[in-house]
């Protein structure tokens, strides 16, 4: 397993479906981020779960 997928692992949790937004209902990821995450740097990946803790509390908000 490459080092990268070690230090930070993906967010997916078999719940691979995208919303009107395309965001992943599952990991809430958006699409591009989904795609680009396999060859994400680490900094990339721990912005991208800076934004999916954002999307989950902004859709828990909405209810």
């Amino acid at each position: 397993m490459p080092a990268i997928e070690e230090e930070v692992p993906s967010p997916c949790n078999d719940n691979c479906v995208m919303n009107d937004d395309d965001i992943c209902i599952g990991c809430y990821r958006s699409f591009i981020e989904v795609v680009k995450w396999p060859k994400a740097d680490k900094d990339t990946r721990l912005q991208y779960l800076k934004n999916i803790e954002e999307r989950r509390k902004n859709y828990e908000a909405q209810g």
